[in-house]
């Protein structure tokens, strides 16, 4: 089976730290990727308690902590450019996460035209700067959306975005609006809904990962580079040993795409809330058949 892997990358840490460690991971097992870069400051360690709650990061060490409330001043245009090529010469597929992930969680549902499209085009401008090309995929951080960054996502020339929660890769409906570009959403649970703020081993988040992918015909698995790169690494690395023994092929989101989707159907998408994350989230709804 074929299993398509989105890797947020939302701070300092995360394109550090996280990111370098998961190539390595990934490459001891011939797994494929796609990185989805925020492109700001990362103003994620001016208020650990909120990620905390978001990401469920409450068993990040004191060093982790402290290191992205150090740089909290700086930003992946200055300091993480040679992660961005990192990953890029490695193979893996990169993208844009937004400008400022903390900010697009916070405002993003209800925010207006002009500070969505300054988001995206804040961020799609420096990936470009950095990585010499324009980003052809992006995600929204906390799957978090709006009309008009759908609209956007039209307009920026995506080849597909990973905006949503749902169960197969679909063409997005919003308020009775066709959007063109494809949705990839994440379908199987993250960590921070299998753990909802409580310490879990290892063992208990593979068993519960294997059971919700029985059920499910099309995989696409949300990573955080600060969890899954960080306190949680051991458990990735289970997870990503599982799906090579059982010769489940691991590959990014456009090698999804191209492998596994034909004729996508159309979908509205509405907002549901699922429990670990404080604000209801992008969902795939029901098909559209109008």
């Amino acid at each position: 089976m074929t299993i398509g892997l989105r890797i947020s990358v939302q701070t300092i840490f995360g394109a550090n730290q996280g990111v370098p460690q998961l190539i390595k991971l990934l490459e001891k097992y011939s797994a494929n990727a796609t990185f989805f870069f925020a492109m700001g400051p990362d103003t994620n360690a001016v208020s650990i308690k909120q990620l905390r709650q978001s990401l469920s990061l409450r068993y990040f060490n004191y060093k982790s902590i402290n290191y992205r409330t150090i740089l909290r001043r700086q930003t992946f245009e200055t300091d993480c450019k040679d992660i961005l090529t990192l990953a890029k010469e490695n193979g893996f597929e990169i993208g844009v996460d937004r400008f400022n992930s903390t900010s697009w969680k916070n405002n993003a549902l209800y925010a207006s035209s002009n500070w969505t499209e300054l988001q995206m085009q804040r961020t799609n401008s420096i990936f470009t700067k950095l990585s010499g090309e324009a980003p052809k995929a992006s995600s929204a951080p906390f799957w978090q959306m709006n009309r008009d960054a759908y609209r956007l996502n039209q307009r920026l020339g995506y080849n597909y975005t990973s905006d949503t929660r749902g169960t197969h890769a679909f063409l997005p409906i919003f308020d009775g609006e066709i959007i063109s570009c494809p949705q990839l959403p994440t379908t199987l649970p993250t960590i921070p809904e299998m753990i909802q703020g409580k310490r879990m081993e290892p063992d208990f988040l593979l068993q519960s990962t294997i059971e919700h992918m029985k059920s499910l015909n099309q995989l696409i698995y949300g990573a955080h580079a600060e969890i899954e790169g960080g306190p949680y690494y051991s458990h990735f690395d289970k997870l990503l040993q599982h799906w090579s023994n059982n010769k489940h092929d691991v590959v990014s989101l456009q090698q999804y795409l191209e492998r596994s989707v034909d004729n996508l159907p159309r979908h509205n998408v509405i907002t549901r809330k699922i429990p670990g994350f404080t604000n209801p989230l992008a969902y795939q709804g029901s098909e559209f058949l109008g």
